[in-house]
C-alpha cells in the first residue's frame, strides 16, 4: 500500500515536472528532467526485487537422520573452504589465522572439509603464520570440540564479556581455556621460499594438515608473471578451483574472505540443508549468508551494518524472485567440478606440472566451463548474475545465530574507498557483453 501510494505521487510529479516547462532556462529544466525521470525508474527497479520476501527456516536434526545414520557410513558431502589473502599490511595474518582455525573446528565431519589459502602477494610472513596455525591447531580444534563453545575463532571467544563458565560441566574447563587463552623461511621440504615478489613468483603449494584428525590445510600462491593477465581476485579463486580439483575435488565449496571468520559452526550444516534437499538442491548454485560485522560504532557512522537495506528487506525480497546476487563473502556453492580427467591427468603428468600455474588456466575454461567470470573488480556480482542467467537458483539463510562475522573500515577513506570499487564494478559489468540486458536480449 505504502509503495502504491509512493508511485502515484511519483506519477503526479512527473507530470507535473513535464507540463511545466522552464521557458527561461530549458537546458536546466531538461537536465533536471531526465536526472529526475532516471531516478524515478531506478527506485521502481528497486521495489520490484521487495514483493515477495522469503523466510527461510532449517531443521539440522533430519539433515542428521538422513544422512548421518548411526552404524553407517556419514553421508554429508565434502566442502572446500577457499579463503583468500594478499596484502599483510591490510589483512594482518593474525587475523587471517583466526580465520582457518574457526574453520578448522566448525561441527562437521573433519574428513569432509578441506581448507585452502590463497596468497597473492607470495609472502614469507602468510607462510610462517600458517605454519604456526596448523600448529596451534592440534590443540585448539580439539578444546572446541571438546567444550562445544562459539564462536570458534580464539580472539573472538576470548575477548567475550559473557559468564564463560555457564553451562559448562567439566571441571578440567577452566584449566584447558586458560591454556588455549595463553598460547601466543623455508618449505617443509628444506628448499628456499621462492616467493616475497608479489608480481614475479612461481606458483607454490604446500600441504599442512593431511591424513591427521583435523581437517586438510592447503597453502597456495598463484604463478604470477609480468607478462600474463592474472585478474586479481578471480584469478586467484580459480585457482584455488584447479589445485582443490586435483587434491580433493569436493562437490562443494564456501568462499570467504581471510577477516570473515565462522561465528556459528553449525553454518555448512546450516548450507547443507538446501544444496542436499532431494527436491530443491538440484537447482541451488549457491547459498549465501548475512553479512555480520564487528568493530562498528555506536552510531555506525560510515553505514557498515547494512542492516535495513541489504539484509531485511533487499535480500529476503530477491529471495523470493531468484535468488541474491553473488558476494564474495560467505558463500557456500555447488562445484560441478566433476571428475575432470583430461585436466588432473595432464597436470599430474606434466613433468612439475602445478595446477596453480598460468598455463592451467586455459585448460580449466577449456574442459570444464567452471570458475569466476573475469571483466569486472566485483567479479563476484559479475559470477552472480552469469549463474542466474543460465538457469540457476540461490538461496539467502539467515540463521538465528550469525554464520559468520567479519571486519569492516574504520575510517572515511577506507569506507570511500570500498564503496569506489562497488561502483566501478557495477559501471563495468553495465557497459561489458556481460551486462544482464546483453544476456536478455541474446535469450
Amino acid at each position: 500500500m505504502v509503495v502504491a501510494v509512493r508511485l502515484l505521487i511519483l506519477a503526479l510529479f512527473l507530470q507535473y515536472r513535464i507540463i511545466h516547462p522552464v521557458h527561461n532556462a530549458v537546458g536546466l529544466w531538461l537536465t533536471s528532467a531526465i536526472c529526475e525521470i532516471w531516478f524515478a525508474f531506478s527506485w521502481i527497479l528497486d521495489q520490484l526485487s521487495k514483493w515477495l520476501p522469503i523466510t527461510r527456516q532449517t531443521y539440522l536434526d533430519r539433515l542428521s537422520l538422513r544422512y548421518e545414520r548411526e552404524g553407517e557410513a556419514n553421508m554429508l558431502a565434502a566442502v572446500d573452504v577457499f579463503v583468500t589473502t594478499v596484502d599483510t599490511t591490510k589483512e594482518p595474518p593474525l587475523v587471517t589465522a583466526n580465520t582457518f582455525l574457526s574453520i578448522l573446528a566448525m561441527d562437521y565431519p573433519v574428513d569432509k572439509i578441506s581448507c585452502y589459502l590463497s596468497d597473492d602477494g607470495a609472502s614469507m610472513l602468510t607462510f610462517e603464520a600458517l605454519s604456526l596455525t596448523a600448529e596451534f591447531a592440534r590443540k585448539w580444534v580439539p578444546f572446541c570440540n571438546k567444550s562445544s563453545i562459539e564462536p570458534r575463532a580464539p580472539d573472538m571467544y576470548c575477548a567475550q564479556k559473557v559468564d564463560y563458565l555457564k553451562d559448562k560441566v567439566q571441571p578440567t574447563f577452566v584449566k584447558e581455556r586458560r591454556a588455549m587463552k595463553d598460547r601466543p623461511g623455508v618449505m617443509q621440504d628444506g628448499t628456499p621460499w621462492p616467493g616475497n615478489n608479489t608480481k614475479d613468483h612461481p606458483g607454490m603449494i604446500q600441504v599442512f594438515l593431511q591424513g591427521n584428525e583435523l581437517p586438510n590445510l592447503v597453502y597456495v600462491s598463484g604463478e604470477k608473471r609480468p607478462s600474463f593477465l592474472h585478474h586479481k581476485r578471480a584469478g586467484a579463486m580459480n585457482a584455488l578451483v584447479r589445485v582443490s580439483g586435483v587434491l580433493t575435488n569436493a562437490p562443494f565449496m564456501l568462499n570467504l574472505d581471510c577477516d570473515h571468520y565462522v561465528n556459528n559452526s553449525k553454518a555448512v550444516r546450516e548450507a547443507m540443508c538446501f544444496l542436499m534437499d532431494p527436491q530443491v538442491g538440484r537447482r541451488v548454485c549457491y547459498v549465501q549468508f548475512p553479512q555480520r560485522f564487528d568493530g562498528i560504532d555506536k552510531n555506525d557512522r560510515y553505514a557498515n551494518s547494512i542492516r535495513v537495506f541489504s539484509i531485511l528487506i533487499n535480500m529476503k525480497g530477491l529471495d523470493g524472485i531468484q535468488g541474491t546476487d553473488k558476494d564474495s563473502k560467505e558463500i557456500l556453492f555447488d562445484e560441478k567440478f566433476g571428475k575432470s580427467s583430461t585436466f588432473v591427468t595432464s597436470t599430474l603428468r606434466e613433468e612439475g606440472g602445478v595446477a596453480a600455474s598460468s598455463s592451467r588456466e586455459a585448460l580449466l575454461k577449456e574442459v570444464i566451463h567452471l570458475g569466476w567470470i573475469y571483466g569486472s573488480i566485483t567479479e563476484d556480482i559479475l559470477t552472480g548474475f552469469k549463474l542466474h542467467s543460465r538457469g540457476w537458483r540461490t538461496i539467502y539463510c539467515m540463521p538465528k545465530r550469525s554464520a559468520f562475522r567479519g571486519s569492516v573500515p574504520t575510517n572515511l577513506p577506507d569506507r570511500l574507498n570500498q564503496t569506489l570499487m562497488w561502483a566501478l564494478g557495477s559501471v563495468e559489468i553495465f557497459f561489458s557483453r556481460h551486462t544482464p540486458y546483453a544476456t536478455a536480449a541474446r535469450k
